[in-house]
């Protein structure tokens, strides 16, 4: 969190998930020493993250998806996940949608 300057908190009305625990509240932040100087609304979840994010490796094959909150964003991975292994519905019940892929929120 050393590379961000908190510049508020907003508390939220209902409880929102990330990454293993429960906050209630969103943060405004500043990247320090980047060229992006706009201030940026965002979960405290993503601090305890943010290595991951930084140094993940994309490889040549991944995809991404990409949406809004609400949009059927949980429902188009499960359909690329069954596309891109042959539709085999006995292993997608072994492994919920969220182990089965990165995110990044």
């Amino acid at each position: 969190m050393d590379q961000f300057n908190v510049l508020a908190s907003y508390p939220q009305k209902e409880k929102v998930g990330g990454i293993g625990e429960v906050y209630s509240d969103r943060l405004l932040v500043q990247l320090k020493d980047s060229k992006f100087k706009e201030p940026t609304v965002c979960p405290p979840a993503i601090f305890l993250d943010i290595d991951r994010i930084k140094n993940f490796n994309v490889l040549e094959d991944d995809v991404f998806l990409c949406g809004f909150p609400r949009s059927g964003t949980t429902f188009t991975q499960e359909m690329i996940w069954l596309i891109l292994h042959d539709f085999d519905f006995e292993e997608a019940k072994k492994v919920d949608a969220y182990n089965r892929s990165q995110w990044f929120e």
